[in-house]
């Protein structure tokens, strides 16, 4: 039965983006959260990056946008990813993963379990390809997302 669900799931979605990213240290938003008064064990462990991805997923060849990520890294390194989505547009959302962390009562633990990753939704700078518009939630809800690729 494993299998055969397995195999079903072969045929859902489309492409798929490499599961590498090139995470990097990132003082401009290291500052901004520790004004916001993130603790500063986490705002040490925080990282940046980038990623392009396919402005229409019906259209995976064709024109790309990117996406600016944050995360901060959990002591184990092969903790789950916990994606955390702004809401926006017009926010600042790379802070989410940061601030994430500090919202969680039993913050120690909950840092070191979990891996908070968070974008920047469209009409922010730090995603600066990102277009000014977005589309229904009901469009972007149906599609299936990997989390594995922000590892």
């Amino acid at each position: 039965m494993a299998v055969l669900g397995a195999g079903a799931l072969t045929g859902c979605g489309g492409a798929v983006a490499a599961d590498t990213v090139a995470w990097q240290p990132c003082a401009d938003l290291a500052a901004y959260v520790t004004d916001l008064g993130v603790d500063e064990g986490v705002v040490d462990r925080l990282q940046c990056a980038s990623v392009d991805v396919p402005l229409d997923y019906d259209d995976p060849e064709g024109r790309t946008i990117e996406l600016a990520l944050s995360r901060v890294v959990g002591t184990d390194p092969a903790a789950p990813t916990l994606f955390v989505n702004p809401g926006g547009p017009g926010v600042e959302g790379r802070s989410m993963a940061a601030g994430s962390i500090c919202a969680v009562s039993a913050t120690r633990r909950a840092s070191n379990a979990l891996n908070p990753t968070s974008r920047t939704p469209a009409t922010t700078r730090a995603s600066p390809d990102t277009p000014t518009t977005s589309q229904p939630p009901t469009e972007t809800a149906s599609r299936p997302t990997r989390s594995s690729s922000v590892h």
